[in-house]
């Protein structure tokens, strides 16, 4: 078994240069692994849902969608209920009204929750096919997001403690080391220097 050698130098410029290349690839490389990090945490918080998800969030608002206009249109028939009630006074969906003589549409209602009632299965098949079709980057499922994010974020606090560390060490010995612009206070103001 060897034993390393300890490095001689000429002189401390020769000494603070090698150490200022040693804290240097250290820095280089703890700031990578923070920034693919930063780049999870990310993804986490604002990546898209996997297409299962997707699927279930769209069946879920088709369903909303249908129970709106039935909620609506009971109100609108419920009229016929009276006595003396004319069917041509009942209106259980509108479409869009164009100016006298124009193409311009100037009202219009939203036939979404109207075609989500009479054929929601249909609807959410076809819209099913379509997210299956798509081609997209799927993220965590959202049940798994906050669990994925305190992992990550408390490997970034260690990462970039140690980052810390190597920078108040360089500056001990007299280096010159910049602090990234989004180094986070909480962690530099964490670490006291040492005498």
């Amino acid at each position: 078994m060897t034993t390393p050698q300890k490095q001689h130098f000429q002189n401390p410029a020769e000494a603070l240069a090698a150490m200022r290349e040693g804290i240097g690839g250290q820095l280089e490389s703890l700031r990578a692994e923070i920034a693919e990090l930063r780049d999870q945490l990310e993804s986490v918080d604002d990546g898209a849902v996997p297409k299962a998800e997707y699927t279930a969030r769209v069946a879920a608002w088709v369903d909303d969608q249908a129970q709106q206009f039935a909620q609506g249109a009971e109100f609108a028939i419920s009229a016929l209920r009276l006595p003396r009630a004319q069917p041509r006074e009942v209106t259980v969906a509108q479409i869009p009204v164009r100016g006298g003589g124009s193409d311009e549409i100037i009202a219009a209602a939203d036939a979404g929750p109207l075609l989500c009632f009479l054929f929601a299965d249909t609807l959410k098949e076809r819209l099913g096919q379509l997210i299956e079709q798509s081609a997209y980057i799927q993220g965590p499922p959202s049940g798994e997001r906050d669990r994925m994010r305190a992992e990550i974020e408390e490997e970034l606090d260690r990462l970039e403690s140690e980052e810390e560390a190597l920078i108040v060490e360089g500056e001990a010995v007299g280096l010159t080391l910049h602090r990234r612009p989004d180094a986070r206070p909480s962690i530099i103001l964490a670490l006291e220097p040492t005498p």
